[in-house]
């Protein structure tokens, strides 16, 4: 049976406010047990948005974790910072975001990039600009799978 005062703080006049406070213990059994579900660590890709904390990371890829998910070009940076193979942006980059993109896939060459596009437009915008600078770049379709947040829907145009 698991302690119920878990999440309770035995020092809470030491600790200055604001303060991010990481229940390390919990953290690892989380990580333990989504190794455990996943029976793979190359079955993972969690986003980092929830942590966007390189210690954090660098745990996940001391346990297995290659591929990563990032929501912005600074967590996509603070990834490869700390060698992350296998990054993927969680959006199609446009304008300076384009820019910045590319910026990070021929600084970290170490670290293997992609995005996500949803229309033809980008992914013309994208191919170009990786055939301009010699570069290869991985490009995902993002699926509209019903729940209407991005994406094209299956069988739909891009």
């Amino acid at each position: 049976m698991e302690d119920p005062a878990w999440f309770k703080i035995t020092n809470i006049k030491n600790i200055d406010s604001p303060a991010l406070l990481i229940y390390t213990g919990r953290m690892k059994r989380n990580l333990q047990r989504a190794l455990e579900i996943s029976g793979n660590p190359a079955l993972l890709r969690p986003h980092v948005k929830t942590s966007k904390i390189t210690e954090v990371c660098a745990l996940m890829m001391q346990q297995g974790i290659t591929k990563f998910k990032a929501a912005t070009i600074a967590e996509c940076e603070m990834l490869a910072m700390i060698g992350a193979p296998d990054v993927l942006l969680a959006y199609q980059p446009s304008g300076p975001k384009l820019d910045r993109f590319f910026s990070l896939v021929t600084k970290y060459t170490g670290t293997s990039f992609a995005c996500l596009t949803d229309n033809e437009a980008t992914a013309s915008l994208i191919a170009a600009k990786a055939l301009g600078q010699g570069l290869v770049i991985s490009v995902y379709i993002d699926l509209n799978i019903g729940m209407n947040r991005s994406g094209v829907k299956p069988g739909g145009a891009l």
